[in-house]
């Protein structure tokens, strides 16, 4: 899996996690739209023990694709009624409050 980090403007991580696979694709259904080829999800491969131990301290989490989204239901972080799809991709977002 690819993730990327962002620091929001009060110090808060957001972490972006996408399946490999998808990284460089766009994927548009009605008004939903999810371009992989953009910064936001530019970042690094990242071993799933490490991104599970980021999801911990995560404020907000992106995920797209079967991987990143069965990781994050995994780690209780995204709750399976809470997952979309676009192309039959799956995605989530979480924000912990």
């Amino acid at each position: 899996m690819i993730i990327k980090k962002h620091i929001s403007p009060d110090n808060k991580l957001i972490l972006v996690i996408c399946d490999k696979e998808l990284i460089g694709q766009k994927f548009e259904q009605d008004e939903k739209v999810i371009d992989t080829s953009a910064d936001f999800y530019n970042g690094q491969e990242e071993d799933p023990k490490q991104i599970k131990e980021l999801t911990k301290t995560a404020y907000s989490i992106n995920a797209v694709g079967k991987k990143s989204v069965s990781l994050c239901i995994e780690c209780g972080v995204v709750h399976k009624e809470n997952i979309q799809r676009i192309q039959n991709i799956p995605y989530a977002y979480m924000i912990r409050m």
